[in-house]
């Protein structure tokens, strides 16, 4: 999540991985990573240039990481995929640069998918790329705009699922609709409406069988069974209005915590019941 502002100034980014062995952050002078758990991997950081977002691929060296704007060279339309070249006896080795991207408009958010699949999400659409084939687009995908940056993708292999806001028109969705997009079949799953106002926040628990979302009024959070986005359970955070800056599930999909502008953390317990 974007975290710079007066009380941090130098940190710009932070985020776990996708088992959350590991979190990254992003600051005015590069990227950082460090181990949750001792028996991970050691932490490591890179002076690469002020870091607006910084993805990791599970435990593996490779980081994603998109610019701030403070250099010409790392702007927030570059998204570069660094590999960490730390050794025993090579420990201020430079990363390797394995691909760079350059997009017209500025890379909102990166979401990594094992080893293979990366999607990059754009103001108005996200772009899933085969990392395997380098740069090959697979497809592109129009949605609401979404400055923020807001997408949900499964941790797991099957099934995998994309989540973000349904394109405002028509044919693609309403205001408060979400689309559930299979990235093991490369289909829409479906699509249905979740809030009566903008989508803020999404995640999906690890098993990839709920979908947790807000809106920009931030009272309600609410969970859907996927794919079928049937809504099963409604949480009230609170009467007042407030931004949810972010939401994650447990690793056992039994609870859900959410962070809100007001400086609290609410914990839910995730019951799957019709409501």
């Amino acid at each position: 999540m974007n975290c710079g502002g007066q009380h941090n100034p130098d940190l710009l980014y932070a985020n776990f991985n996708q088992d959350t062995t590991c979190i990254g952050l992003g600051t005015r002078a590069g990227y950082h990573v460090f181990a949750v758990q001792p028996t991970t991997r050691s932490s490591y950081a890179w002076d690469v240039g002020a870091t607006g977002l910084c993805e990791m691929m599970l435990n593996s060296p490779v980081v994603a990481v998109v610019g701030h704007g403070d250099q010409v060279d790392l702007s927030p339309r570059k998204l570069c995929l660094f590999q960490s070249n730390k050794t025993e006896q090579h420990q201020e080795q430079q990363p390797l640069l394995l691909l760079e991207f350059n997009f017209r408009t500025v890379v909102c958010a990166v979401r990594l998918f094992n080893r293979d699949k990366m999607v990059v999400v754009l103001e108005t659409q996200l772009l899933v790329y085969d990392l395997r084939r380098k740069r090959q687009l697979l497809v592109t995908l129009d949605t609401a705009l979404n400055p923020k940056g807001v997408c949900a993708l499964s941790t797991g292999d099957r099934p995998c699922f994309l989540v973000y806001p349904a394109g405002v028109d028509p044919t693609s969705g309403a205001v408060g609709d979400v689309t559930v997009f299979d990235l093991v079949t490369m289909t829409s799953a479906n699509i249905g409406n979740a809030h009566t106002s903008a989508i803020t926040a999404l995640a999906i628990s690890a098993d990839s069988s709920l979908l947790a979302t807000a809106s920009e009024r931030g009272t309600l959070i609410r969970l859907f069974k996927l794919p079928e986005l049937t809504r099963v359970a409604s949480y009230r955070r609170g009467a007042h209005a407030a931004k949810i800056h972010s939401i994650s599930f447990s690793p056992d999909n039994t609870h859900f915590a959410m962070s809100s502008g007001t400086g609290t953390v609410h914990i839910f317990k995730a019951i799957k019941r019709f409501s």
